[in-house]
């Protein structure tokens, strides 16, 4: 067992959640917007891209960008047919087992089985993060 955990689990309780700025709580909201907006059928791949040409994340490259995708889609802000870890413990196999339904995806579970017409759970983006789909 390592000892430094412990140090590395005290520093980070003690770390202050952070506060949004207006602009950055306007941003956050203008990409799930973005992300709302897809047509049916778009795949998470082709989301990342499409955010990546809209700039609405700047200076974020694409693997930041697929991280952003990854923690919302684990969070259930985009939904999609298996369940994000924030709402329950779903098991590799299972994740697995989706998975290869979907043959071909690199990206993890359950961000590659979002598709455009899953659209945004606003429900869940206002629980967690206070966004709300009006302008």
């Amino acid at each position: 067992m390592r000892h430094d955990f412990v140090a590395e689990l005290e520093e980070r309780v003690n770390v202050r959640a952070a506060t949004p700025t207006a602009a950055q709580r306007r941003a956050f909201r203008d990409v799930l917007r973005a992300i709302d907006d897809a047509p049916a059928g778009e795949t998470p791949a082709e989301l990342g891209a499409r955010l990546g040409r809209a700039k609405l994340l700047p200076k974020t490259e694409k693997y930041r960008r697929y991280g952003i995708l990854v923690a919302l889609s684990e969070l259930g802000v985009l939904p999609s047919t298996i369940a994000g870890t924030y709402d329950e413990l779903v098991s590799v196999s299972v994740r697995q087992a989706a998975a290869k339904q979907l043959r071909g995806s690199s990206l993890p579970m359950p961000l590659a089985a979002w598709r455009g017409e899953n659209g945004v759970n606003w429900d869940r983006a206002e629980e967690l993060f206070g966004a709300t789909r009006g302008r």
